[in-house]
């Protein structure tokens, strides 16, 4: 932190001798598990919905040649 900020009782030595609190190991592992299974869940629905626009414009292209043939 630099010097004349905003909080002059506030410096580097304080915020490193402050202890944060962490969850249990098994909790964070909890944690992670969630979060790389929501990050598959997220890439899936994003190649889902890619896959469903292509589709969608092919549909598009289709209804289009077949109204004007």
């Amino acid at each position: 932190l630099s010097a004349g900020g905003a909080q002059p009782n506030l410096n580097v030595g304080k915020i490193k001798s402050t202890p944060i609190p962490l969850p249990p190991l098994a909790e964070q592992s909890r944690i992670v598990a969630r979060v790389e299974s929501l990050r598959r869940l997220c890439a899936d629905l994003r190649q889902r919905l890619s896959a469903s626009q292509a589709i969608q414009a092919h549909l598009a292209e289709a209804l289009v040649a077949s109204a004007t043939a």
